[in-house]
């Protein structure tokens, strides 16, 4: 059985396609859905045609080959005014229905691609899931899923809030952090400060790529590695004093995703510190993978 799901986040549109031997197809695009969603309330229209004109072209390419495919929707869609008209339009242009995921459903599915995956062998550990709108923190086991919560806080959330300058001016910055710190604080109370952080997300991948130097992005390269505080913290410093057009020629970079890298980076450090933690497992996995095992029963 052949089964595609599409991720529609407020920064990035992934598509994978999996069989019951493994994948066919893991690729995503940035098309920033919930750009501006923060200051008006509602899906802009050029967001949306940009993120229909790309699962329009993924239809007419890998969807025809598929025995079903499984869409969905994250904080974008759950906070956007007007997300039924985007599903409506879906439905009404591509004959395909869109899923929105609640957060605890969002978690799940993410903790469901860590304990099913093969290469990782974690006993407990707490999964950080940094999205465009929102981030999903998980604690558990391979039993278990013990606790979970959404902070409303994501790299394209926080970079419109705080950064209005190229680059960022030092009190930008400094009211982003102190900002991240409370809003971590009081959404994290009760969670334990255990070992065995695993990130998911394109900042968390997109880091690793850079401290990799790769020249492009290889998933196999990437998914499983570790990724380092002070290797973080170093590169945080690099990027605060640089403009978007240095960013976007950084080996390992994806030049869509220069404009909310710094800010997602700051948003990983500051929850690497919260769990008292120097480094992190990255998994490229996530929802996607998690709502397709359970699917295959896997």
């Amino acid at each position: 059985m052949r089964i595609a799901a599409i991720d529609i986040g407020t920064n990035s549109v992934l598509l994978l396609i999996m069989e019951d031997d493994g994948v066919v197809c893991d690729i995503s695009e940035i098309t920033r859905l919930g750009e501006g969603l923060r200051e008006r309330g509602y899906i802009l229209p050029e967001p949306a045609r940009r993120t229909l004109e790309v699962i329009s072209r993924w239809h007419k390419m890998y969807l025809g080959a598929v025995d079903e495919t499984i869409i969905f929707g994250t904080h974008v869609l759950r906070e956007a005014e007007n997300a039924s008209h985007f599903v409506e339009s879906m439905k009404r242009s591509l004959d395909l229905e869109v899923r929105i995921l609640s957060p605890h459903e969002e978690a799940f599915y993410s903790y469901l691609s860590v304990i099913r995956d093969r290469e990782m062998d974690l006993q407990e550990f707490v999964l950080l899931d940094i999205g465009g709108g929102s981030t999903e923190v998980v604690e558990g086991n391979k039993d278990r899923l013990e606790a979970m919560t959404s902070l409303q806080v994501g790299c394209v959330t926080l970079r419109e809030l705080f950064i209005n300058h190229d680059p960022p001016e030092e009190e930008e910055v400094l009211s982003l952090e102190s900002y991240l710190k409370r809003k971590i604080e009081e959404g994290l109370v009760g969670f334990e400060r255990k070992s065995g952080l695993v990130c998911v997300g394109g900042t968390a991948t997109t880091a690793c790529s850079v401290l990799l130097g790769l020249e492009r992005f290889d998933r196999r390269l990437v998914h499983g590695k570790k990724i380092v505080l002070s290797d973080i913290e170093a590169l945080i410093g690099q990027l605060r004093k640089l403009k978007l057009e240095r960013i976007r020629a950084m080996r390992g970079m994806d030049g869509k995703r220069a404009e909310v890298f710094l800010s997602g980076l700051i948003l990983l450090r500051e929850l690497l510190s919260f769990f008292s933690q120097r480094e992190a497992v990255v998994s490229t996995h996530g929802a996607r993978y998690g709502i397709i095992y359970e699917r295959l029963g896997r």
